[in-house]
């Protein structure tokens, strides 16, 4: 029992961020809006219908330092992530983490590659100066509100 306690101790120290598949910092997609603005600073960019973005105080994930961050939800649920970061080395920091999270993806192009994994879609974009976007979204909320954007 020691002994597991102490890998779980030592796994911890050498794992800087927890990640869940379906979700993001281990806050499954669904998270109330209360609950993750408990553990976040959040600040309100966009209000559109039943849809919101906030910009997070993350200064970093994995390796990658983020040059920003927001959270979105759709009807008060934690929906999605904006995620953009500041020149190449930096973008294939975070690029780096993600295919270490839901493997090599779906190449698009050589800048572009996106991932589905259950109820998770991502996609990454490098653009030519090296800045990344990287959007990561729940597609069972989204999709609950396709019919209002029609």
């Amino acid at each position: 029992m020691v002994w597991v306690v102490h890998i779980c101790i030592v796994f911890s120290l050498f794992s800087p961020i927890d990640q869940t598949k379906d979700g993001f910092m281990n806050y499954a997609w669904g998270t109330p809006f209360a609950q993750m603005a408990r553990y976040f600073t959040l600040q309100q960019t966009r209000s559109h219908d039943d849809q919101q973005q906030y910009s997070v105080d993350l200064e970093s994930l994995g390796e990658a330092e983020l040059e920003e961050c927001e959270f979105e939800f759709v009807d008060k649920s934690f929906a999605g992530v904006i995620i953009t970061t500041a020149n190449r080395a930096n973008s294939h920091r975070l690029l780096a983490f993600l295919k270490h999270l839901y493997g090599n993806g779906h190449v698009q192009d050589p800048m572009t590659i996106q991932w589905f994994s259950g109820d998770t879609h991502v996609s990454y974009d490098e653009g030519l100066s090296g800045n990344a976007y990287v959007y990561m979204y729940s597609r069972r909320l989204h999709t609950l509100k396709e019919p209002h954007n029609k």
